[in-house]
């Protein structure tokens, strides 16, 4: 008797973990409000600092370029995404989560990404790629 009690016990707790989340689709996309600004050459003019200033910050001589970029905080950041298609910029993977393996990730801080680091897409985890 008690372990027939224990069996349902445990089929019950099994039970109320099941999911009834709908399963994802890519049109279940949110708009944001958001116009990412670009600077016309490697460096940016007074005007185009001043466009920028006013809503993120100016880094200079990013990447192996030295380029000029306008760093704005994405309104997506920290997002849970299976894809970058979710994100304004990319789904980041998780560093200790192998490659090739079903992940979910967050949507990047940023829009522009240097450094070594993974992503998500479709749902798994792909190579680290290397961007400076």
């Amino acid at each position: 008797m008690r372990r027939a009690l224990g069996l349902i016990v445990l089929i019950s707790a099994l039970a109320a973990c099941q999911s009834t989340a709908e399963p994802y689709s890519k049109s279940d996309s949110v708009e944001y409000d958001y116009t990412p600004i670009y600077f016309a050459d490697v460096k940016a003019t007074p005007t185009e600092r001043k466009k920028c200033e006013a809503v993120g910050v100016v880094l200079q001589n990013v990447g192996i370029m030295g380029i000029d970029i306008c760093h704005q905080d994405l309104p997506d950041s920290g997002k849970i995404c299976r894809d970058s298609d979710e994100c304004l910029s990319e789904c980041m993977a998780d560093e200790s989560v192998k490659v090739g393996k079903r992940a979910v990730g967050q949507c990047s801080l940023y829009e522009t990404n240097y450094g070594c680091l993974s992503r998500v897409e479709n749902g798994r985890v792909e190579p680290v790629l290397c961007v400076d």
